[in-house]
């Protein structure tokens, strides 16, 4: 499974990297910080952000934790704990990432099938959607609440400038350098069932994409 397919799972640059979105976002965050550390080659940096990511609901992170532990890049490999966190990606139905755990079912002995099943457990106790989905909640509720001129219900001329500018792994020069508060603040990214069901509907639109599923194939 490969990094650069998750760029299309963000929300545009000017919007991701903009200040006022990702201190409201720690999923998006970490995991931006993790695809930028994979784009470096630093497999060790990327496991702790996608780990991060992983303890508030982001399902691609918890994703490329598990081929970072099925391959062994940034972590001692462990194929069963793998297995552990790919189920866990795929907890919402996803089909890209229950292809992918079906796949690695199948590459596992039955020692590690045992294990991946003594194992997955503590992995949904800490990282599961019932606990990690409140955390990331929690964290666009208090920020949302500190959004300049959302007390009078508008935010339609705030404008917000991206800080971090263009990373390599994003489309670069297609999003633009600054965005309206109408669109940094779209309702679907700032409540929680909305944002969830933003996200599921992307990750099915890239699950429908040919490349999507090919390279779930890999490996």
């Amino acid at each position: 499974m490969r990094s650069e397919s998750w760029q299309s799972l963000m929300p545009s640059a000017a919007i991701v990297e903009s200040e006022t979105f990702i201190n409201g976002h720690p999923d998006l965050r970490w995991r931006h910080a993790g695809l930028d550390a994979m784009r470096k080659g630093d497999h060790g940096d990327a496991f702790v952000n996608f780990e991060q990511a992983a303890r508030y609901a982001d399902k691609p992170s918890q994703a490329m934790v598990a081929e970072l532990y099925w391959i062994g890049h940034g972590t001692s490999r462990n194929r069963p704990l793998a297995y552990a966190w790919m189920d866990l990606a795929a907890e919402r139905g996803n089909r890209l990432f229950l292809v992918r755990r079906e796949y690695l079912w199948q590459q596992l002995s039955e020692a590690e099938r045992n294990e991946a099943i003594a194992v997955g457990q503590g992995v949904y106790d800490r990282y599961g959607d019932a606990v990690a989905k409140p955390r990331q909640a929690k964290a666009m509720r208090r920020h949302q609440g500190s959004i300049t001129g959302s007390r009078l219900g508008h935010v339609g001329n705030l404008r917000a400038t991206s800080q971090i500018g263009d990373a390599g792994y994003m489309q670069s020069g297609i999003f633009p350098d600054m965005v309206t508060g109408e669109l940094l603040f779209d309702r679907r990214f700032w409540q929680p069932d909305l944002y969830w069901k933003w996200q599921d509907e992307v990750l099915e639109r890239l699950a429908s994409e040919p490349r999507g599923l090919a390279d779930n194939s890999r490996r």
